[in-house]
């Protein structure tokens, strides 16, 4: 049986978070996402590409949308299914503001 992945967050918006730049477990450098309230379970480590993406997680634009502005703005071709995942995943760990 599989279990259907959720739907990505239409308007992704960070909360407020402290982030900082760690070293993972695999010796790359990651962004080190922290919930300074409590409500997450736990910090979430980012890898380092995707900061740009998570950067953009202001509750204006789509994930396509932020595609395009990646693109557009910093010639980065980031995969619409990377931001999706970005951002399903963030939601799932209670980093993200309001419903899915």
């Amino acid at each position: 049986m599989t279990v259907p992945m959720s739907k990505p967050p239409t308007l992704p918006k960070l909360r407020p978070v402290d982030s900082f730049v760690a070293t993972g477990d695999d010796g790359e450098p990651c962004l080190v996402l922290r919930d300074p309230e409590g409500v997450a379970r736990g910090p979430v480590f980012v890898p380092l590409a995707l900061a740009p993406v998570v950067a953009r997680f202001k509750g204006r634009h789509t994930t396509a949308r932020i595609r395009a502005i990646l693109l557009h703005d910093e010639g980065l071709d980031v995969p619409l299914d990377a931001i999706d995942d970005a951002a399903r995943t963030l939601d799932d760990a209670l980093f993200l503001e309001g419903p899915a």
